[in-house]
């Protein structure tokens, strides 16, 4: 891992996919290949597929387990850029029911930023959360985001947003439960289909979208995590990856190399600032 993140650092590679330790990834990134200026943590950001046959960009995953506010508005910056230059370029899964417009992936120059709580009112969640909210809403005056407020874990699946933000803690729990829950139905909907010989022929009638479902929530379709705010990217894939999984991962490196996501992050980053500080 040591030797690839000197080789980033040094030029001679344009990203860095590693299915190793997360923790010794995060701190490799962060001690060889740096932070981009002005970010105080590096987060990790994944694209997650919703129920409208679009996807959304989650943040964080789980680099940062204790968060503050000030952390969570980066993590919105870095979840709004990365969503605006390198979402559009990464292969998108076919959906069961795409859009009548045929749109995978909602592209937008104003991707929507929410953050993760247990409700939508201001006052939910953590003292954390309440502050975060209020650094996201006055970011979004400024007109810097387009914060649309608290969303709830089972909207953020349903389409309500593009950008979701949470601490590293709880964002890890959010994954794996999905990941969790779509394997488990995705295994009870193959018991029905086999229950008979009636169903069975019932699944062969369906076989060709029932692939495209299973591709479209196998974790492998989308290979790893991103670290954002690391000046290259780095991409951290499963420590069980099978080789399609990997495959995605480099997939996903390589577009957030063609994007120049660092570079981009820190005009964002920069802008961010000057607005601060005025």
């Amino acid at each position: 891992m040591t030797v690839g993140l000197n080789l980033l650092r040094d030029g001679r590679g344009d990203a860095l996919v590693s299915a190793g330790n997360t923790g010794a990834l995060l701190s490799g990134a962060t001690l060889i290949v740096k932070r981009v200026r002005g970010i105080r943590r590096a987060s990790l950001a994944a694209k997650l597929p919703n129920s409208v046959g679009g996807h959304f960009i989650m943040t964080d995953l789980g680099a940062n387990a204790q968060c503050n506010a000030e952390y969570l508005l980066q993590f919105a910056f870095m979840g709004s850029c990365y969503a605006r230059h390198a979402m559009g370029q990464m292969p998108d899964v076919p959906a069961v029911n795409p859009p009548k417009d045929g749109h995978l992936g909602r592209l937008s120059d104003s991707p929507r930023v929410a953050l993760l709580n247990n409700g939508v009112e201001h006052t939910k969640g953590t003292q954390m959360h309440q502050d975060a909210f209020t650094m996201l809403e006055n970011a979004a005056k400024q007109g810097q985001i387009n914060f649309i407020g608290n969303i709830e874990a089972m909207d953020a699946l349903s389409g309500g947003c593009d950008v979701l933000i949470s601490d590293g803690f709880t964002g890890n729990i959010f994954l794996k439960s999905v990941e969790g829950a779509a394997a488990f139905l995705l295994s009870e909907i193959k018991k029905v289909y086999m229950t008979n010989f009636v169903t069975k022929i019932s699944a062969l009638l369906v076989k060709k979208y029932f692939k495209d479902l299973t591709r479209r929530m196998t974790p492998d379709a989308i290979g790893g995590s991103i670290l954002l705010g690391i000046t290259k990217p780095v991409v951290k894939a499963h420590g069980a990856s099978k080789a399609k999984a990997i495959a995605s991962a480099i997939r996903q490196g390589a577009m957030a190399a063609k994007a120049d996501m660092p570079l981009h992050l820190s005009k964002s980053i920069s802008e961010w600032k000057n607005t601060e500080n005025s």
